[in-house]
């Protein structure tokens, strides 16, 4: 089975995916960046209010969010 990739405007539905993503990221960084980054997400009013003005981009994998991208 192939995996279908696209990058678009975050839908409704997904706004409730980026602060996961965001912190399964963080983990990345953990023993460089202080602990306060690592449990840092973006706020759900952010999130509500980016797509209406396009500043937030999900990237899909067979229609599921699997990263994000939040424009300031």
């Amino acid at each position: 089975m192939s995996i279908a990739y696209v990058i678009t405007v975050a839908r409704p539905d997904d706004l409730p995916l980026p602060p996961p993503i965001e912190l399964a990221a963080a983990k990345l960084l953990a023993g460089h960046a202080p602990e306060s980054v690592l449990v840092e997400t973006t706020s759900q009013d952010d999130l509500k209010r980016a797509p209406g003005v396009g500043l937030l981009w999900v990237a899909l994998a067979n229609n599921i969010p699997v990263g994000s991208h939040m424009s300031r």
